[in-house]
């Protein structure tokens, strides 16, 4: 009588399920507002003297893409504590890299209130956040 079909996934659907389980982990604003600073940072670092853009401007990229690496480990990860807790230290030891550029003046005091103010205010908080979640679902499970 009649032929079922049967319809194998193609390229396009294959490429949106890649990309709409991504989009999860995207869509997070700490992930977003993180890409951004990635950005910022990058374009401040090719700034730095020769000399320095290879030492503190590859150690400042280097952290950098740690935390961001450690904020979407701990976004996939179902137990997050240990992975937000590196990524607050990361963290912290970016604003110390990025503050060492501001007192050797790689970096003007309007660059480093613009990266305060923009971005790492609002992920200290955020992850801050995160954080003080984690712990509160662990206290309670």
């Amino acid at each position: 009588m009649g032929k079922h079909i049967i319809r194998k996934p193609g390229r396009e659907e294959k490429l949106e399920t890649f990309y709409a389980s991504e989009e999860v982990v995207a869509d997070l604003p700490i992930i977003r507002l993180t890409e951004k600073l990635m950005e910022k940072l990058n374009d401040l670092v090719v700034e730095y003297p020769r000399y320095e853009r290879y030492a503190l401007g590859s150690q400042t990229r280097q952290t950098m893409q740690d935390f961001f690496e450690l904020l979407i480990t701990a976004a996939k990860k179902y137990t997050k504590k240990t992975t937000l807790r590196d990524a607050d230290i990361k963290f912290f030891l970016l604003k110390r890299l990025i503050h060492i550029a501001l007192r050797r003046r790689y970096i003007s005091i309007g660059q480093y209130e613009e990266l305060v103010v923009h971005y790492l205010l609002d992920i200290g908080r955020q992850l801050g956040g995160w954080l003080a979640k984690e712990r509160e679902s662990q206290g309670s499970s």
